[in-house]
């Protein structure tokens, strides 16, 4: 007597058949879907960085700017530097952590006096990390971050 192996007819050139493990196209199709979503996360994740570096510069810069403002009350006149805010001056001071005068991409924070308006600007370079806007005038140039005072 012969035996035979049945197998059932599932439609055009497909038989049912038992299987152990993935094959080949399976294998491929899911790392591409890893490899996209791994990427889509790398994109999402680097904007989210660059979002917080320029609100880090944005809150950096007000914390200057407060500490700028404080020092000409206590002090007289603006601060010749930035420098000059984190060290203690007779009774007064300091005004900021040295940290605070470096920007989120390493660069130090840009400050300048306009003594003719009797204002002060205080701003970061940016991610590109150029000084677009020279001496404050008013305004901020290009990608700068900044704010002025009185």
């Amino acid at each position: 007597m012969l035996s035979t192996v049945k197998l059932k007819n599932r439609g055009f050139l497909f038989w049912e058949r038992s299987r152990n493990g993935f094959t080949l196209v399976e294998i491929l199709v899911a790392c591409a879907i890893i490899v996209a979503l791994a990427v889509g996360a790398i994109l999402i994740g680097s904007t989210l960085l660059d979002q917080g570096r320029h609100n880090k510069a944005q809150t950096d810069v007000s914390s200057i700017s407060a500490a700028t403002k404080q020092y000409k009350f206590e002090m007289g006149s603006y601060p010749a530097t930035l420098s000059a805010l984190t060290t203690k001056s007779g009774s007064y001071g300091p005004w900021l952590d040295s940290d605070t005068i470096t920007d989120p991409w390493g660069t130090a924070y840009k400050f300048s006096i306009d003594d003719t308006n009797r204002r002060f600007g205080v701003w970061s370079c940016g991610k590109n990390k150029t000084d677009e806007t020279g001496s404050y005038s008013g305004s901020f140039a290009g990608d700068d971050i900044g704010i002025g005072g009185f």
